[in-house]
């Protein structure tokens, strides 16, 4: 930065360029992009949880202070009509022209290389986890380091697909639009948890609450909209088609499921409403409790209370002497896939 206002006063002739003012180029996600990314990588770090708060705040803070003096020292130090006039007058002013483009170069390396490393972390994961299949099935390979390479090798054949497009306009209002999906998706899952109630959903930010994270799902879909209408309507429904995919074709695994949760939350809270004085004959229903000696012998009286009792409570009791942990999984897996069909 040092190297531009270093030099002596300049003469710059202002070459206009034609469709710099009809042209806009979408602002993309760079510098947000980076937060990201530190959460990517959170399996490299040795402490996450303290590294990835400090780690971010410094970041931000020292590169708002950089760019709010570049600010002030180049409105102090050149005219208002070169800095209208052309966008690449930092080559003009600069102690070495060629400077500029170096740094252009270097950050866009630096850049690209930092989202392709912190992509194919979460390719990765997702290869590990298995949700895409034998499609994603090579991704789970790692060098001797830990380093997915061949995660590495999948996002970048993604990204020159994405670089089909040849216009950076295009480009550049596309990842926008995934960056705020993936900004959204975030502010969900942290509001499912909220709603929810998890316990083990703790977080440390103070000013955190449901309000916030609605906040931020409604800011990123009016920002995607405010981009690209087209491209947005098409962001949400590849995503909702891929959770669909992901839905019915995934394996079975062990993970937890916060719809089990919310639910869970909602009949807690509905059940807790309930009063005995405000029941009343005309909305009785039949709440029956059955003990069974053996329900496996016992299965069509099962049956005959559970198609009595539509839309009331049932309460099937047996006692099984033992220790559950003992039983052969074939019969409690039996026992399991009944009940379940007992369900209304």
């Amino acid at each position: 930065m040092v190297s531009f206002f270093v030099v002596s006063p300049k003469t710059v002739v202002i070459v206009r360029q034609v469709g710099n003012e009809s042209q806009s180029i979408y602002t993309n996600y760079t510098g947000f992009s980076m937060a990201t990314l530190r959460e990517n990588l959170w399996g490299d770090l040795k402490n996450p949880s303290y590294a990835i708060p400090k780690g971010t705040v410094i970041a931000v803070i020292y590169t708002f202070l950089v760019y709010l003096l570049l600010c002030f020292l180049v409105s102090f130090t050149c005219d208002r009509m070169l800095l209208k006039g052309d966008y690449v007058f930092f080559r003009q002013i600069n102690i070495w022209p060629p400077f500029v483009v170096i740094g252009v170069y270097a950050a866009s390396l630096s850049a690209s290389m930092s989202t392709l490393i912190g992509a194919s972390r979460i390719l990765h994961a997702l290869a590990c986890d298995e949700l895409f299949g034998v499609i994603l099935a090579p991704a789970k390979k790692t060098s001797k380091t830990g380093n997915p390479w061949v995660a590495v090798l999948y996002t970048w054949l993604m990204v020159q697909c994405v670089l089909f497009a040849g216009k950076l306009n295009t480009i550049a209002g596309v990842v926008t639009i995934f960056f705020l999906m993936a900004y959204a998706a975030v502010d969900l899952a942290c509001l499912a948890l909220e709603w929810a109630s998890a316990p083990n959903f703790r977080p440390t930010f103070q000013l955190f609450s449901w309000h916030t994270c609605l906040l931020g799902i409604i800011s990123c879909l009016v920002m995607m909209f405010l981009i690209n209408p087209a491209y947005a309507s098409c962001g949400i429904v590849l995503m909702l088609a891929l959770l669909v995919v992901i839905h019915y074709r995934s394996p079975t695994s062990s993970w937890g499921y916060i719809s089990q949760a919310l639910i869970f939350h909602q009949v807690r809270k509905y059940l807790l409403l309930l009063d005995v004085r405000k029941e009343h004959v005309k909305f009785w229903r039949p709440q029956i409790l059955l003990m069974v000696a053996n329900p496996r012998t016992s299965a069509q009286l099962i049956t005959f209370i559970n198609d009595l009792k539509k839309g009331g409570l049932f309460v099937l009791g047996h006692v099984q002497i033992g220790d559950l942990g003992k039983m052969a999984p074939c019969l409690r897996s039996v026992r399991s896939d009944y009940n379940v069909t007992l369900y209304d």
